[in-house]
């Protein structure tokens, strides 16, 4: 069979004596066109042209590919030649891509340029876009109507553009619609979003969003709607509750809503009844005041992140109408005006992060109950005074967990009593004098990372007490007392250390009773395949002293490797 037209030039000329000359192979370029046009569709314009200097086949082969993505840089803001430099070059590259196909326009401008309105009528020339995505600065670019006119079109995306004058409901086979605009005009956009396939919306408005100003009054129609974001940065609750009113549309599965911490918002009713919601994200200053009315069968993933509680129940009265949820994510500042208890006894929960703050007096009724036997993944930190009442079961399918270690002792007990199962484990401890209470067992336990003040007896409690541990990283000093004689004096030897830890990571700072307990494990690991030493935090002059007497130290694992960081 005869070789393409690409194995050709790759095994003829100059390139290949080269490579004959060096033993060295050129994979990318043996690949057909089509994979390398789709390797260079992942590049900004910019670059790809840089790639034609690469071999004579590289030489025009960007001028094919069918994405356009011009950027400038930062210095272009400031520096009048840089912005002379770009205009030419998308200038020439515009015109040499003139009989390509582009289904993909990307345009990030930070400084005005006059022919950003050129630029954006020749990518439509070919009529053949499935995606625009725009950005440009200070207001200054008016949409050229027949973008909104285009059947091809699947994806738009526009920051700061002009007022939308055009109806985007021209764009009858849209897919997915952002818009992010600064609006300080108080003359507002017009919006009136007829599109019935739009599957995904987005939203963003870091300026006004006072409808006084908008010309026409905000209209949806997208029956097929599944995805939708909103975000805003500036005040105005009655304004705000409308936008939310008017895109709330019966059929949607994602809803991700983020209001300003200025004044409560109230979120319809609607919202709170749908059948086929999967996943919702609250931030920010929305009150949760209704918790009755919850009806969500289908939600899966539920984020309430700093919202505001009408009631001390009101968490666990809308989590009882979830009654499928998978993924729960609670952070909270928990104070005389906003106290609430924190219940979470679900069945079918896999993931729970919960990040609380507790500003309460001694003689609040606060309670944190946690209850999911399936729990596969845990992200737990608490701070300030520990709640009046806890109560936290085993968690028997738990994996991976992440936990600041709160305050109070038997709250710390509850926690790891029931992480007894966990495979990786990953601690903050924010005081030294943190310990594990003597029956704490973690018989599943591979992987244990350590933070913050940690003591010698910490971790000597967990090599004792994981039989099955094979990582272990310690990335803050290690507290050590005594001169390190308690490693001098250690028998018998952990399990772990003995027949499965195979990497350990420390955090030196150069003293002798640290040497004693990197010498131990070294004796004794027997499977240790690698062990790393940082030593950032250890003076210069006797860094080279202290590495070199770990170097010489007695090794169990023949295959054991000192890496210094």
């Amino acid at each position: 069979m005869a070789n393409s037209p690409a194995q050709t030039t790759s095994s003829n000329g100059p390139e290949a004596s080269k490579k004959a000359c060096t033993g060295c192979s050129d994979r990318i370029s043996d690949l057909p066109d089509h994979l390398i046009l789709q390797i260079l569709s992942f590049l900004s314009t910019k670059q790809a042209v840089e790639t034609s200097v690469l071999s004579k086949r590289w030489g025009l082969l960007w001028t094919v590919v069918p994405t356009l993505h011009l950027e400038d840089s930062y210095q272009s803001i400031f520096d009048e030649q840089a912005r002379v430099k770009f205009v030419h070059f998308v200038d020439k590259v515009l015109f040499l891509k003139k009989a390509a196909s582009v289904e993909k326009f990307l345009l990030d401008c930070k400084s005005d340029y006059w022919c950003i309105d050129t630029w954006i009528c020749s990518a439509m020339e070919e009529r053949s876009l499935r995606e625009v995505d725009i950005s440009v600065p200070n207001y200054t670019v008016e949409i050229p109507s027949g973008l909104f006119l285009m059947k091809t079109l699947k994806i738009l995306k526009l920051y700061d553009v002009k007022s939308l004058s055009c109806l985007i409901s021209g764009c009858m086979n849209l897919g997915e619609l952002r818009i992010d605009t600064k609006n300080k005009r108080k003359k507002w956009v017009h919006f009136d979003i007829s599109t019935p396939t739009l599957d995904s919306l987005s939203l963003f408005f870091e300026g006004r969003c006072d409808l006084r100003y908008c010309d026409r009054t905000v209209g949806f129609f997208t029956p097929s709607l599944k995805y939708l974001k909103l975000s805003f940065s500036r005040r105005g609750q009655s304004d705000i509750n409308t936008w939310i009113c008017s895109t709330i549309q019966p059929g949607l599965q994602a809803v991700d809503i983020f209001v300003p911490r200025v004044e409560e918002l109230k979120l319809p009713s609607a919202l709170f009844l749908m059948k086929t919601l999967k996943i919702l994200k609250l931030h920010g200053a929305i009150m949760v005041d209704d918790p009755v009315s919850v009806c969500l069968p289908s939600l899966k993933v539920l984020h309430l992140l700093w919202v505001n509680y009408a009631d001390i129940d009101s968490i666990s009265c809308f989590i009882s109408g979830c009654l499928n949820l998978e993924e729960l994510r609670i952070e909270a500042k928990i104070c005389l005006q906003n106290i609430v208890n924190i219940e979470v006894s679900i069945p079918t929960l896999k993931k729970l992060s919960l990040a609380l703050k507790y500003f309460l007096p001694d003689m609040c009724e606060e309670k944190l109950e946690i209850n999911v036997p399936a729990l596969n993944h845990l992200d737990f930190s608490s701070y300030g005074l520990t709640p009046s009442q806890h109560f936290i079961e085993n968690f028997p399918c738990i994996i991976e967990a992440n936990v600041s270690v709160p305050a109070g002792k038997r709250y710390r007990i509850q926690l790891f009593k029931a992480l007894n199962a966990v495979k990786r484990l990953r601690l903050i401890c924010h005081q030294d004098f943190f310990r594990l209470e003597p029956n704490s067992l973690f018989v599943n336990l591979t992987l244990l990372e350590l933070r913050g003040g940690v003591r010698e007896t910490l971790v000597l409690h967990f090599l004792q007490n994981s039989p099955k541990l094979e990582t272990l990283v310690v990335h803050n000093k290690v507290l050590i007392r005594n001169g390190g004689h308690l490693w001098t004096h250690l028998e018998p030897v952990p399990t772990c250390i003995l027949s499965s830890l195979s990497m350990a990571c420390f955090e030196l700072q150069g003293l002798k009773s640290e040497l004693k307990m990197v010498e131990y494990i070294l004796k004794n690991a027997r499977v240790l395949r690698t062990m790393e030493i940082y030593t950032s935090k250890m003076p210069s002059d006797s860094k080279l002293c202290f590495l070199e007497k770990i170097s010489m130290l007695p090794r169990s694992s023949e295959n054991c490797q000192l890496s210094f960081k």
